[in-house]
């Protein structure tokens, strides 16, 4: 009876002795498992504004690795997993904004680095724009609507039996030819004066 009760008491002592120990183990024991690091801020501009979309690269500079995110509305974003060690390089980049590059970073294994980086504005240089403008020959701003051209050579090709122009002047569907005069787009001959020489016909 004796040795039983010795040996509840021994078994006793011995799980009291491993919860005191678990209870005043240190708090490193238990990041131990913890292999990754993380990089998190925010992106401002000289007033101290949210700067959104802008283009954040986490690179390591040993194996050049890359780690890339946006910022959000808040201008805040944010890396996780990221390998520990350095060095890394941050650059952070936004159009119509300088570019921010911080460089000769390290990182910890559990560390959650937070940095704040501030954009300014700058002026972005556009080449130099050189406008030619050239006449078009076959353009007079006085003509005004659909133009047939019937050139000398197509002149020479046609065949005609009474020498009269106004044959070549069929050629264009908005030409009609009668006995009362040539009419150009169904409007009255009077409004197509056609010259011969030094004489003027209707």
């Amino acid at each position: 009876m004796s040795a039983g009760i010795t040996a509840g008491r021994f078994i006793g002592c011995v799980l009291v002795g491993l919860a005191a120990g678990l209870a005043v183990s240190p708090p490193g024991l238990s990041a131990q498992g913890v292999t990754t690091a993380g990089l998190f801020g925010r992106v401002l501009d000289d007033n101290g504004g949210p700067v959104a979309g802008a283009r954040v690269e986490f690179r390591h500079v040993a194996t050049g690795a890359t780690y890339a995110t946006v910022s959000d509305e808040a201008g805040r974003f944010g890396l996780s997993n990221l390998r520990p060690g350095g060095p890394y390089t941050l650059e952070v980049t936004r159009i119509g904004l300088s570019p921010v590059t911080r460089e000769d970073l390290t990182l910890s294994a559990g560390q959650r680095l937070r940095l704040e980086v501030r954009l300014s504005e700058t002026a972005v240089p556009l080449p130099e724009l050189a406008v030619r403008i050239e006449t078009d020959p076959e353009f007079d701003p006085t003509r005004m609507g659909t133009t047939t051209v019937v050139n000398r050579e197509l002149i020479e090709a046609l065949p005609t039996i009474s020498r009269d122009f106004t044959g070549f002047a069929r050629l264009s569907p908005l030409v009609a030819v009668d006995e009362m005069g040539t009419s150009v787009a169904g409007s009255n001959i009077r409004f197509n004066p056609v010259s011969r020489g030094a004489s003027s016909t209707p």
